[in-house]
Parts: structure tokens; C-alpha cells; sequence
């Protein structure tokens, strides 16, 4: 049951990340991590083009509706789908998170931002991924 907890905890914090992150998308575009990070302000981007910016907002957008699309279907299937012997749910939870992390992660480790506060929820995330997978691998491996 804690991990089943686990999965409904990261479907729901991905449910809200991704509102959050598509309203700052469509308003603000970035948190302050960000103006940190590329040692610009707003107007110093947009001096530079200003399709630049609201081409940031669309990604930004894109991305939160994305996190939220993903969110509504891990915390559906953690929330119905967990029955005793269905492997095929563990193997989804598994192969459906590790591009997802990898390329969330990785990138900002390639570019270098890595900015522990602006990664927190990535991190708090992965933690609450990786616990509900091996907390539920056995009940999904039953016969």
C-alpha cells in the first residue's frame, strides 16, 4: 500500500506541477532559477528578438500540459489499476518514467543547470518513483 501511496503522491504532484507550470508558461514565463541561470532579464531578452520569449512561453505551456497529461494517467492507474498479479502496470510505471527522468534530469545536467531548488521536485519525484516501484514490484509480480 506505500507504494501504491507513492504513485498516487507523484501522479498528483505531477497533476499540479503541471498547472503550475503552464500558468507561469502563459504568465510570467520564467521563475527567478531561470534569470539566474542565463544572467538576463526579460527585457534584455527580448531586445535581442522578440519572438524569443514567447516562444519560451509556448514550451513552457507545452510542457506543463504535458506533465499534467501525465500526471492524470499515472494517479488514474494507481488509483484503479493496482490489482494483485498485473505486471503489465509495474512494467508500464517502469519503462514509462525512464525516458521521462532521464531526459528531465540529464538535461539540466548537461547544461549545467543545476540549481538545487529549481530541481527539488524533479528530485522529490524520482524519489517517490523509484520507492513505488520497488515497493510494488512484488505485489505486481505475483502469479
Amino acid at each position: 500500500m506505500y507504494g501504491q501511496l507513492m504513485f498516487v503522491i507523484l501522479g498528483f504532484s505531477f497533476v499540479l506541477g503541471g498547472i503550475v507550470i503552464s500558468t507561469i508558461g502563459a504568465t510570467y514565463v520564467f521563475v527567478d532559477t531561470d534569470l539566474t541561470y542565463i544572467c538576463m532579464t526579460p527585457d534584455q531578452l527580448n531586445a535581442l528578438n522578440e519572438k524569443l520569449i514567447p516562444v519560451i512561453a509556448h514550451d513552457r505551456a507545452g510542457f506543463g500540459s504535458a506533465l499534467f497529461s501525465v500526471g492524470f494517467l499515472v494517479l488514474t492507474l494507481s488509483l484503479w489499476g493496482f490489482h494483485e498479479g498485473s505486471a503489465w502496470v509495474w512494467r508500464t510505471f517502469l519503462i514509462g518514467g525512464i525516458p521521462a527522468f532521464s531526459a528531465g534530469i540529464f538535461t539540466h545536467l548537461y547544461i549545467g543547470y543545476i540549481d538545487f531548488i529549481h530541481l527539488l521536485p524533479a528530485y522529490f519525484a524520482l524519489a517517490l518513483y523509484i520507492g513505488g516501484l520497488l515497493l510494488t514490484k512484488d505485489y505486481f509480480k505475483k502469479s
